[in-house]
C-alpha cells in the first residue's frame, strides 16, 4: 500500500491574461438576458446564448430557515424592482428574505456553461435597520468556482468617503457595521450608495459564482425582513485554446507525482513534461492531450525515483498546429534531510505558502503574529511525515508591516519560525 503523500504544492495557473480593459464587453442584464423573462417571485432562470457569446447561464436561488417576502409590492426575487438602485447598472435582481432564525441564509448561484474571466458586478443595500439596531445585519459572502478550485474576489466599497465605517470588508465578505452607533440604513438610491460594494474576480477563470446572503453574529434570534440588490454582471468569455485549473506536485515514497487539470481544450495535441535540476530544462515525458473538450480533464505523470535534490517542473502545452506555451514553474524538494520553515512569496499580499518538514503525520498550527506578539491569524493543517507545503489564504485585510509565522506541532511545541513582510 502506498504511503500518504508527504509534500504537496498547488499553483493556480493563469497562463494567459485576458485584457482587463474589455471586461464590460459582455454583460448579463437581469431584465433582457433571460428567456423566458424572469417573472417576479421566480427562484431560477436561464439565459441562453448569453450576450451572443454562445454561453448559457443558469441562476438559482434557495433559502434556509426563512421565506422570500415582498419588495415594492412584488414577490421576490424581483427583476428591476424600484426599491433598490445599484450604481452603474440599468438592471438588477432584488432579494428580500425574511429569515426565521439568526442562522438563516439565502444562496444565489450563477452558473456559466463555459469558462469566463473578468467577472465584475455590484451588490447594493448592504445595511442594518438603523445605527443602534440589531434587527438585521446584512452580510454577503462571494466565492467563484471552477471544478475543484475556489476563487475569492476582491471587494471594494463603492462609496468609501461619505461614511467610511458604514461597511466592513473582510476577505470575500462584506457586512453592515455591527457596532452600536455606527453604520445604519442606506436608501440605496442615486445619491446614497454607502451600502454598495464592487465584486471583482480579475483574471481568475471561473464557471460559477455563489453569493450567500445572511446575518452577521449578534443579530436578533428572529431577524426582521431585509434585502439586497445585485447589479448586471460583466464578464469576458475564455477564448484560450487550453484553460488550466491547477498544476500540482507531491512526493510519494521515492517518486514525485505531477498532476494538472484543464478546464477546456481546443486542438490540444500534447503536453511535454520538463524537469530542471542542475543541467537545464529537459523533456522527461510526452502526455497526449484530449484534443477538444469543454469539461475538466485530469492528467497525471509519475517521475520515478529522481535524484534526491530540489527539482523544478514545468509543462509545455503544444497545439495541433505546433504553437506552444509554457506553464509557470513549480518547485519541490525530495531530499531526506529536514528543511527549515520556508515561506513565499515574501513580501506577500493575500496568501503565504509554507514549506516545512514533519517527523510524523499530525495536525499542526500556524500562528501569524505582529511584532508586538499579538496573534493576527491562526491556521491549522494536516501534514504528513516528510516535507509538506500548505497555503494560508485570506490575508488581504492585514495591514502592511513585519510579521512572524510560528509553526506548532500537535503537542503545541514550536517546530520553527519565519519572518514575513506584508506589502
Amino acid at each position: 500500500m502506498l504511503k500518504p503523500p508527504s509534500i504537496a504544492l498547488l499553483i493556480i495557473l493563469l497562463w494567459a491574461q485576458p485584457n482587463h480593459n474589455s471586461l464590460y464587453s459582455q454583460t448579463l442584464n437581469w431584465t433582457t438576458s433571460f428567456s423566458p423573462s424572469w417573472a417576479n417571485g421566480n427562484t431560477n432562470g436561464n439565459a441562453p446564448n448569453l450576450a451572443g457569446t454562445g454561453l448559457n447561464l443558469a441562476t438559482t436561488l434557495s433559502i434556509s430557515n426563512g421565506v422570500f417576502s415582498q419588495s415594492s409590492g412584488n414577490n421576490t426575487p424581483t427583476i428591476l424592482g424600484n426599491t433598490i438602485q445599484v450604481a452603474g447598472s440599468s438592471s438588477r435582481l432584488e432579494i428580500a428574505p425574511n429569515f426565521s432564525t439568526a442562522t438563516g441564509y439565502s444562496d444565489i448561484v450563477i452558473n456559466f456553461s463555459g469558462t469566463v474571466s473578468n467577472v465584475v458586478f455590484r451588490i447594493a443595500d448592504i445595511d442594518k435597520n438603523n445605527a443602534n439596531s440589531n434587527a438585521f445585519y446584512d452580510r454577503v459572502t462571494i466565492t467563484g468556482n471552477n471544478g475543484m478550485s475556489t476563487y475569492n474576489p476582491v471587494l471594494t466599497k463603492y462609496d468609501a468617503v461619505t461614511d467610511p465605517n458604514f461597511l466592513i470588508i473582510s476577505g470575500n465578505s462584506a457586512y453592515a457595521n455591527t457596532t452600536s452607533g455606527q453604520g445604519g440604513k442606506t436608501s440605496s438610491n442615486a445619491t446614497d450608495q454607502r451600502g454598495t460594494i464592487t465584486v471583482d474576480f480579475g483574471i481568475a477563470l471561473i464557471t460559477s459564482v455563489t453569493i450567500r446572503f445572511d446575518n452577521s453574529p449578534g443579530v436578533l434570534a428572529n431577524p426582521a425582513a431585509q434585502s439586497i440588490g445585485i447589479g448586471s454582471i460583466s464578464f469576458s468569455p475564455s477564448l484560450l485554446p487550453v484553460s488550466f485549473i491547477s498544476f500540482t506536485a507531491l512526493q510519494q515514497q521515492d517518486n514525485i507525482i505531477l498532476k494538472w487539470t484543464t478546464a477546456q481544450e481546443i486542438d490540444n495535441d500534447y503536453f511535454s513534461v520538463e524537469r530542471n535540476s542542475d543541467a537545464g530544462w529537459q523533456s522527461i515525458a510526452s502526455i497526449p492531450g484530449k484534443g477538444n473538450s469543454s469539461l475538466p480533464v485530469d492528467y497525471t505523470y509519475v517521475d520515478s525515483n529522481p535524484v534526491k535534490t530540489t527539482h523544478l517542473y514545468r509543462l509545455k502545452q503544444v497545439d495541433m498546429n505546433g504553437s506552444y506555451k509554457y506553464s509557470p514553474v513549480i518547485r519541490i524538494s525530495n531530499q531526506d534531510n529536514t528543511i527549515k520553515i520556508q515561506s513565499y512569496p515574501n513580501p506577500f499580499l493575500s496568501q503565504i505558502n509554507i514549506g516545512l518538514f514533519s517527523k510524523s503525520e499530525q495536525v499542526i498550527e500556524a500562528r501569524l503574529s505582529d511584532m508586538q506578539g499579538r496573534t493576527i491569524k491562526v491556521y491549522t493543517s494536516s501534514v504528513y511525515r516528510g516535507n509538506n507545503n500548505f497555503t494560508i489564504h485570506d490575508l488581504d485585510p492585514i495591514l502592511p508591516g513585519i510579521y512572524t509565522i510560528e509553526i506548532l506541532d500537535q503537542a503545541k511545541r514550536s517546530m520553527g519560525m519565519a519572518r514575513v513582510i506584508k506589502k
